[in-house]
């Protein structure tokens, strides 16, 4: 059998420096499970403009016996169309879409794009069943969720990924990657890399089923030190960045991994860089150890310096602690990059300017917030889902306005439309001392 991977386009006002790792695991379970010839396509890397440009892309694996679609949430647009190409040269060819946006609405993404079936969840173990049934002709319209217990049978073939050399000049962090983060620091050759996947937390804006929700599960640090060195010494790489929803969920693995990248940096000069939450860093030993094996970045999820908000939120985080180990991070060397929430349900304007005033204080580097913006399979969906209906026609219409939160779509905030909407405008330009008298 002949599988063609699709990658969609995201932040395409951005250069594309995150490897899609997810359909190269996907892909390399089901070329160790099953006899099939693989095609790889990163529509990311190209971003076309136009239909015909499109179906150019697309040729290269267009002889597919069976097409795996995979993109964020915000890609419905990009996976209507694709699918579309698709149908007018190989109408009976059967289209399983995953990732994101496939285990966010589940079959709607059937009737929404004219695909066959939905992957829900991760797709290391369901892959087999879908090329199974393809075969037959006997899809079903969603498969999953199953989560995957031991995360090697996922572990990639390095020499798979297209456009390898393009993505290790993009920097994963900072400001030429132009996404939320501020580094201090120059990265000229990276990767990004996951060791772990799901997270035990539950904050209500964050939906992390497409890897495996709140069951936590972390690779052996052995196994991430060997392709860590592989890829340093292959690819000249001075940076790793960790792109793990919570790098440092657990005490001992957090140490077994200092060690073995410590090891490593005494053969190869690297740093590196991970995403965290505040409570578990809260720790000065625990931060050296990190400083000392090579981190030079954490980044963190703040959100919100209103306590009824990160209440309100399910964050778990508190002010004072957050000051406290981002003046920590500094004495040890680590940059500490924070992201924020600005609008959420029921704030008001006080309360967003009691995080601004933070920020200016203690985080001046992370002036640009995100804005509240409820994702479907989220807790945060769920409360304003009659919110969403009111203003839109159909959560198809909602979903197909999703951008990655750097746009207000709705306001949920107490602070009135006119006033919340010139707020935003600051906040989207940096002008955070503006706000504040």
């Amino acid at each position: 059998m002949k599988v063609t991977f699709i990658n969609m386009p995201v932040r395409t006002h951005a250069r594309p420096n995150n490897i899609p790792l997810g359909i190269y695991c996907v892909g390399a379970a089901l070329q160790r499970s099953c006899a099939v010839s693989m095609t790889y396509i990163d529509l990311n890397l190209h971003r076309p403009d136009d239909e015909e440009e499109l179906s150019s892309l697309l040729q290269c694996g267009m002889d597919a016996d069976l097409f795996l679609l995979s993109g964020l949430i915000t890609t419905l647009a990009w996976q209507r169309r694709i699918t579309e190409v698709i149908r007018r040269q190989r109408a009976d060819v059967p289209i399983v879409s995953g990732g994101g946006l496939a285990t966010d609405v589940g079959e709607s993404l059937v009737h929404w794009t004219g695909i066959d079936a939905a992957c829900v969840g991760e797709g290391e173990l369901i892959i087999q069943d879908i090329v199974s049934d393809a075969a037959a002709g006997q899809l079903k319209k969603v498969y999953g969720p199953v989560i995957l217990r031991e995360l090697e049978t996922g572990a990639i073939e390095w020499c798979d990924v297209v456009g390898l050399d393009t993505y290790v000049l993009h920097p994963v962090w900072g400001r030429v990657a132009a996404n939320s983060s501020y580094v201090p620091f120059s990265a000229e050759r990276s990767v990004n890399l996951i060791t772990s996947r799901g997270c035990s937390r539950s904050c209500r804006f964050c939906c992390r089923s497409a890897l495996g929700g709140r069951s936590y599960r972390g690779r052996n640090p052995d196994a991430v030190a060997r392709e860590v060195e592989k890829l340093v010494t292959w690819l000249d790489l001075d940076f790793v960045g960790f792109v793990d929803d919570n790098f440092a969920a657990t005490p001992r693995r957090l140490v077994e991994l200092c060690e073995v990248l410590s090891s490593i940096r005494q053969r190869h000069n690297f740093t590196w860089g991970c995403h965290a939450r505040f409570d578990e860093l809260d720790d000065p030993a625990r931060l050296t150890l990190m400083a000392e094996s090579g981190c030079v970045y954490i980044g963190f999820g703040g959100e919100s310096a209103d306590p009824d908000i990160l209440a309100a939120m399910n964050k778990g985080n508190d002010p004072e602690q957050m000051a406290r180990v981002i003046s920590c991070c500094r004495k040890v060397g680590i940059h500490p990059n924070v992201t924020w929430i600005a609008g959420w349900p029921g704030e008001t304007e006080q309360q967003l300017k009691r995080t601004i005033r933070f920020i200016l204080e203690h985080v001046p580097e992370n002036k640009r917030l995100f804005v509240a913006t409820a994702y479907p399979n989220t807790a945060l969906y769920t409360d304003v889902l009659p919110q969403i209906l009111a203003q839109f026609e159909s959560v198809e219409d909602y979903v197909l306005m999703l951008e990655d939160a750097t746009k207000p779509v709705m306001n949920y905030s107490a602070i009135p439309d006119k006033r919340y909407y010139e707020l935003m405008q600051y906040i989207q330009l940096g002008k955070l001392e503006e706000l504040i008298p």
